[in-house]
């Protein structure tokens, strides 16, 4: 579930302040998700895309985390999309897949879908400004994709 309106939308007006462009504006939503929700999967409603919930409780997985970043963008006008995929054993090493890892993408004229990862960055906040890719992609194109992955693999790994 991901509205745009009620709490979403107002802790998005609070958190953006006047700023118009929208890079500069789905940073500071990025910012606030990492430093204000806790990576968390105890209890009962995390794991469910659940924006609403993950405003509230302020804890969940990737997907609340997501939910809420694409809820509080698209509110402020800015297109985004949530991105699913597999969490890849280490680089070089091989092993089992686990589970899923899902990201959210935002999109800017004249740069195109810019990928976030705020969960991983709640997790390894030594590497956040590595999760948020800003000016990293020109454009949305497979090579931008296998970037992202190649990074991601090097963020986690070191």
């Amino acid at each position: 579930m991901v509205p745009i309106d009620g709490e979403i939308g107002k802790e998005a007006d609070r958190i953006v302040g006047n700023i118009k462009d929208p890079l500069p504006r789905a940073r500071k939503l990025y910012d606030h998700i990492v430093n204000t929700l806790v990576y968390d999967k105890s209890g009962k409603g995390w794991g469910q895309g659940n924006a609403v919930y993950a405003c509230d409780i302020r804890k969940g997985n990737c997907t609340d985390f997501h939910s809420l970043f694409i809820g509080e963008a698209r509110h402020l006008g800015i297109p985004s999309r949530f991105a699913i995929g597999f969490p890849l054993p280490e680089m070089g090493k091989s092993g089992p897949i686990r589970g899923y890892h899902c990201w959210a993408e935002f999109y800017v004229q004249k740069i195109g879908w810019v990928p976030i990862d705020a969960s991983e960055a709640f997790k390894f906040p030594e590497k956040k400004e590595m999760f948020f890719w800003g000016t990293r992609c020109p454009s949305d194109s497979l090579h931008n994709r296998a970037r992202y992955i190649s990074a991601f693999i090097q963020c986690r790994t070191g």
